[in-house]
């Protein structure tokens, strides 16, 4: 069994709602879009921001392939991505590296494009770093060990659920604390990162949608513009499936522990339940 969660319920539960949604910086997405490729760099080298590119065996559909940009930009060395090597070989068009992540060796913050990128792309891209430069130190996201710790929070409530289902009952009220605590840190860690990734993905799609309805000018692709619609759904769909299980998981674990321990725990109980709630009504908002 985990011995890290040791982690007081007053931590959790998350960040409130308001405090989540990084400031977005769309004068400067929107700028990228008429940047020469040479700007594009220098754009992200004032940033600190590296950029590589990488061969993708997918061709595109996409009419406004950026070759000039892309051409432009050094090979990514893959070796070092290698815990997301699936990106090579897949249809990722673009993809962000924070230098915080523990999972790959990075001095500066990275995006990777492939070589069937096209130009909204390359904002769509350049705005996750850029609204990650926004975000306070404190709420940098070290993808990998937040994945780990979401994991070890779901391996102790399942372990302590396994011995419940074995025996029949808990063997204690330590064993119920356990698994109320592993609840929350996974919820806490669930919700975290379902701004930071799923829901920062439907943000920038949905600014790059509005641009190209509203802009024209601006000469978006319309091929990367019905791929959105289905991108911004697969990132909802996603969101409200994890919220959904948390709760789930939640209402059966209050209706099988005792009543002496609901009590004992009510206020924890319904501060989880009213956090989900909000959240759950905050990503109805985003995908609506």
């Amino acid at each position: 069994m985990k011995t890290y969660i040791a982690i007081a319920l007053s931590l959790l539960i998350s960040l409130p709602v308001s405090a989540q949604f990084i400031a977005f910086p769309e004068a400067e997405v929107r700028s990228i879009l008429l940047m020469t490729p040479d700007q594009i760099k220098q754009f992200a080298h004032k940033k600190e921001i590296e950029l590589f590119k990488f061969s993708d065996p997918i061709p595109s559909q996409s009419k406004d392939v950026a070759h000039a940009f892309l051409a432009s930009l050094p090979e990514v060395d893959q070796e070092l991505f290698g815990p997301y090597k699936e990106i090579f070989t897949g249809s990722t068009l673009g993809v962000y590296f924070s230098k915080h992540n523990s999972s790959i060796d990075l001095e500066s913050d990275t995006i990777l494009f492939s070589s069937e990128a096209d130009r909204w792309t390359i904002a769509h891209e350049m705005g996750h770093a850029l609204i990650d430069k926004n975000r306070p130190l404190e709420m940098k996201k070290d993808e990998g060990a937040d994945i780990e710790r979401l994991r070890n929070a779901k391996e102790d409530y399942e372990e302590i659920m396994n011995l419940y289902r074995n025996l029949g009952f808990f063997p204690g009220q330590s064993y119920m604390q356990r698994a109320l605590q592993s609840i929350q840190v996974w919820t806490s860690l669930m919700l975290d990162m379902l701004y930071t990734y799923e829901l920062e993905e439907v943000r920038i799609e949905k600014y790059l949608i509005g641009l190209y309805e509203n802009e024209p000018g601006l000469k978006l692709d319309s091929h990367t513009y019905k791929r959105s619609f289905w991108y911004i759904g697969k990132n909802c769909t996603s969101a409200k499936a994890k919220v959904n299980l948390a709760v789930e998981v939640l209402e059966y674990f209050y209706s099988i522990v005792p009543l002496e321990f609901k009590e004992t725990h009510k206020d924890d109980f319904l501060k989880h339940k009213n956090t989900l709630e909000q959240h759950s009504k905050t990503i109805g908002g985003i995908c609506s």
